[in-house]
C-alpha cells in the first residue's frame, strides 16, 4: 500500500501507545516501513482583517486615515495596518429646487446573511413568529446583491438551501422547514415542567437530596442538549468563513442560555446549597456552562461574522411563582414565593452574543421593519482594518478595542479577535462540510470509535480512530478530523492530512486524547479533494464516572487488526488494529481482543483480595487467566483478552468481566458482539 505524502496538523498524544496494538499478531504480509516523503516547508504570511461598522458625517469618513484610529489587542497597541472602506459616499449633490446639499446614500458591498433557527431553544409561538419574520426580512435584506442560505437545527442539523438571490428559493425553503415534523423541538416547551418536578419533590418528599437529584438531573440534560447546540451552531459558522465581508447571523432563539441548567439552582438557597454535595457540584459545573458559548464568539470573531439574535417568541415576562409549601420551603433554605423571569436570563444570552460578535439583539417584539432597518444602518458602511498577525498567540481570544480620535462620526466594532492555526482551520472547514448539504454521500463511509486507555486524574485516556472506506482513484487526497464535545471540558478537535496512492485504500486516523466521564458527542468528517466526496458521522456515548467509594466498569472496546493507512501522531503505517462499532462483526481468521476498564473505589488498600475473571459464552473453546490487581496503586487497571484467529465461529458471543472480593462479586460488565466469516463482508 503507497503512501505518497502525509500531513498531519494534530496535537501530540499520550507518550505510551496502546499495548494492544503491540501485542496484536498481524497478517503474515510485511509492513512497509514510512518512506522520506521529502516535504518542504514555506511560511507565508496572510493579513487579518477585522470589520468596523462606521456612521456619521460623510465628509469625516471619506477622509478617515489610519491615523485617525486607536487600536488595542490584547494589552498591546496595533500601529502597522491598512484601512479601507467597503463603501463608497459619493460627493453630496446639489439640490436644484433649494440649492442646498443632499448627501447621498453609501453604496456598501453586498453581504452574505445565514438564517439559524435553533429549534430546541424555541418555544411554539416563538418557532411561528420566527417563520414570520424570516419570510418578512428577506425581501428587505436580500437585495442588491446580498445573499443568503437557512439552516435548522433540531434532531439533526440541516441545510434548507445554500447561499442564493432567489426570493422564491428561500420562501420555498422556509415552507419545507415549517411543514418538516423533524424540525419540530418541545424542548423548551416542556421547561415548565421540568421546574414544576423540581417544587413537587421539595412539597412532597422529606429529604431534600431527592428534590437535589431531579434538579441536577435536569442541569445535566439541559446543559448536554445546549452544548450540542452551540457546537453544532460554531460548527456552521466556517461555511462563511471564505466570504468578504459583511457576514452576518440572523438567529432565532427564546431560551437559549451560556449559563445552561443553572437555573435550577434558584430554588435553593445560598446556605442549602453549600451543605448538599448535589448542589455544590451543580454549582461548580455551572461555572464552566459557558464554553459552548465562548467557543461560538470565538468562531464568529475569527472570521469576521455579526449576530443578530432575535427573541422570536416577542414581548414576555413569565412570572413563575413557585408554589412551595412549608415542607418545600424548609428545603429551599426559607426562600418566599419568588418571581423568576426565565426570558430575562436568555435575552441577556443574546445580548452577549451581539455585543461579542459586533452585532445587535432584538427582543421584546421589535417589527420586521425595524430590525431590517437597523442591521441596514449597520452595514451601510464598513471600515476594514488588515494587519499581520503573527505577533498573537494563536487559537486565543484577544479583547479588542478600537476609538476613533476624530469628531463627527461614530464606531462599532466587535468584542474580541481570535486568529485561527492552520490546524484548526482544517478541522473548521471539515466541521463545515459536515453541515452542508449532501454531507453523507453513500459512496463512502466514516466510522469513529473509542478504545478506553485508562482512568487517571479525574479523566479517561482514549484513543480516538476516525475509519474511512476508501475511494477506486490513485492519489486520493483526505482531510479527515472529529470534534469530541463533552459537558465538563468543552471541545477537543483533532485532523489531519493524507495522500494515498493506492486506489480504494481505506484511512484510518489516529489520536489519544482525555476526556471528562459522562455524556459526549462526536462528529466526524472526511473529505476527498479529486472525488469531491465527502462522508461523516455523528455519534454519541456515555462513560460513566468511576464511583469514589464503589468498584465500577468502563466501556469495552472489540478490536481487530486491519490492513489500512494508519496515521498517528505524523507516522504511517500500513497496518495497525481498529475497534469495531456495534453493529460491525468480528472477523472469524483474525485475532480478536477486547479491552476493558476496572476501576476500584478510593483507599489505600482498594485492590486486597480482589480479582477479576473474564470468560467467553458462545461457541468458542477459550478460557482467560484471573487477573490479580493487588499490586497495582492505580485507581483504575485495563483488562486486554486475545482470542487467537480461527477461535471464533459464525455466531453471536457474550464477553464477560466481572470484579471479586473473594467470593463476594463486587461489579460486572458484558459485551456483546457477532463473529462471521471474511467473505461474507466483502473485505
Amino acid at each position: 500500500m503507497g503512501v505518497q505524502t502525509v500531513r498531519c496538523s494534530i496535537q501530540p498524544g499520550l507518550a505510551g501507545l496502546l499495548a494492544l496494538l503491540l501485542c496484536l499478531p498481524v497478517a503474515a504480509q510485511e509492513e512497509r516501513e514510512p518512506k522520506e516523503l521529502g516535504l518542504h516547508t514555506r511560511t507565508t504570511s496572510r493579513l487579518f482583517q477585522v470589520d468596523l461598522s462606521v456612521s456619521g458625517d460623510p465628509d469625516v469618513i471619506r477622509s478617515l486615515q489610519p491615523a485617525d484610529f486607536k487600536i488595542k489587542i490584547g494589552i498591546h497597541k496595533l500601529t502597522d495596518f491598512i484601512l479601507d472602506r467597503v463603501c463608497e459616499y459619493p460627493e453630496a449633490a446639489i439640490d436644484e429646487s433649494t440649492g442646498e446639499r443632499v448627501e447621498s446614500v453609501p453604496v456598501s458591498r453586498p453581504g452574505s446573511y445565514l438564517f439559524y433557527f435553533d429549534q430546541p431553544h424555541l418555544t411554539q409561538a416563538g418557532r411561528h413568529n420566527s417563520l414570520v419574520q424570516a419570510r418578512e426580512l428577506i425581501p428587505m435584506l436580500i437585495r442588491d446583491g446580498n445573499q443568503a442560505m437557512i439552516v435548522s437545527n433540531a434532531d439533526r442539523l440541516v441545510t434548507l438551501t445554500g447561499f442564493t438571490s432567489d426570493h422564491g428559493e428561500l420562501l420555498a425553503a422556509l415552507d419545507v422547514l415549517e411543514n418538516d415534523p423533524t424540525q419540530l423541538s418541545t424542548w423548551a416547551t416542556m421547561e415548565s415542567m421540568r421546574m414544576d418536578s423540581i417544587i413537587t419533590a421539595m412539597n412532597d418528599i422529606d429529604t431534600v437530596e431527592h428534590a437535589a437529584a431531579v434538579a441536577r438531573q435536569h442541569q445535566r440534560e439541559d446543559r448536554q442538549i445546549t452544548e450540542r447546540n452551540f457546537h453544532r451552531l460554531e460548527a456552521t459558522l466556517p461555511r462563511l468563513a471564505g466570504l468578504p465581508p459583511p457576514k452576518v447571523v440572523i438567529y432565532f432563539a427564546d431560551t437559549l442560555r451560556y449559563n445552561a441548567g443553572e437555573l435550577y439552582l434558584g430554588f435553593f438557597s445560598p446556605e442549602v446549597i453549600a451543605v448538599v454535595s448535589t448542589l455544590s457540584n451543580m454549582r461548580t459545573d455551572a461555572l464552566t456552562a459557558r464554553l459552548g458559548f465562548d467557543r461560538v464568539v470565538q468562531q464568529a470573531s475569527a472570521n469576521s461574522i455579526r449576530f443578530y439574535p432575535i427573541h422570536a417568541e416577542g414581548l414576555t415576562f413569565e412570572v413563575q411563582r413557585l408554589g412551595l409549601t412549608g415542607l418545600g420551603l424548609s428545603k429551599s433554605g426559607d426562600i418566599p414565593t419568588v418571581t423568576s423571569d426565565r426570558s430575562r436570563m436568555a435575552q441577556d444570552t443574546l445580548a452577549s452574543l451581539a455585543v461579542e460578535t459586533g452585532g445587535s439583539h432584538f427582543i421584546n417584539g421589535p417589527s420586521s421593519r425595524v430590525i431590517a432597518d437597523r442591521i441596514r444602518a449597520d452595514l451601510n458602511c464598513l471600515l476594514i482594518v488588515s494587519f499581520d498577525p503573527a505577533p498573537y498567540s494563536m487559537d486565543k481570544p484577544h479583547r479588542l478595542l478600537v476609538k476613533l480620535k476624530r469628531k463627527g462620526a461614530k464606531l462599532h466594532s466587535r468584542g474580541q479577535v481570535l486568529f485561527q492555526s492552520e490546524s484548526k482551520k482544517l478541522t473548521d472547514r471539515l466541521l463545515a462540510a459536515f453541515t452542508a448539504p449532501g454531507s453523507d454521500d453513500p459512496q463512502i463511509s466514516v466510522i469513529e470509535s473509542l478504545i478506553p486507555l485508562d482512568y487517571e486524574g479525574g479523566e479517561f485516556k482514549a484513543l480516538l480512530q476516525v475509519a474511512v472506506s476508501g475511494v477506486p482513484v490513485p492519489g486520493a487526497r483526505w482531510d479527515v478530523g472529529a470534534s469530541v464535545v463533552d459537558s465538563h471540558s468543552g471541545v477537543i478537535d483533532a485532523s489531519g492530512q493524507m495522500t494515498v496512492s493506492a486506489p480504494g485504500a481505506p484511512v484510518i486516523f489516529e489520536q489519544e486524547m482525555s476526556l471528562s466521564p459522562g455524556p459526549f458527542q462526536i462528529v466526524s468528517v472526511a473529505h476527498e479533494h479529486v472525488t469531491g466526496l465527502v462522508a461523516s458521522s455523528e455519534g454519541g456515548t456515555d462513560w460513566p464516572k468511576p464511583d469514589p467509594d464503589h468498584p465500577s466498569m468502563g466501556p469495552i472496546a472489540l478490536v481487530q487488526p486491519v490492513e489500512a493507512v494508519f496515521v498517528r501522531d505524523g507516522n504511517v503505517r500500513g497496518q495497525g488494529s481498529l475497534a469495531l462499532g456495534d453493529d460491525r462483526p468480528a472477523l472469524t481468521d483474525r485475532p480478536t481482543a477486547l479491552v476493558g476498564l476496572v476501576c476500584t473505589g478510593k483507599g489505600k488498600n482498594r485492590w486486597d483480595n480482589t480479582r477479576v475473571e473474564r470468560r467467553l459464552i458462545g461457541d468458542a473453546a477459550v478460557s482467560f487467566p484471573d487477573l490479580m490487581p493487588e499490586s497495582s496503586r492505580d485507581r483504575c487497571i485495563q483488562v486486554r483478552d486475545v482470542i487467537p484467529a480461527y477461535t471464533l465461529v459464525e455466531g453471536s458471543f457474550r464477553y464477560e468481566i466481572e470484579l471479586y472480593r473473594d467470593d463476594e462479586k463486587l461489579t460486572g460488565s458484558s459485551r456483546i458482539f457477532n463473529a462471521t466469516k471474511p467473505e461474507e463482508t466483502g473485505e
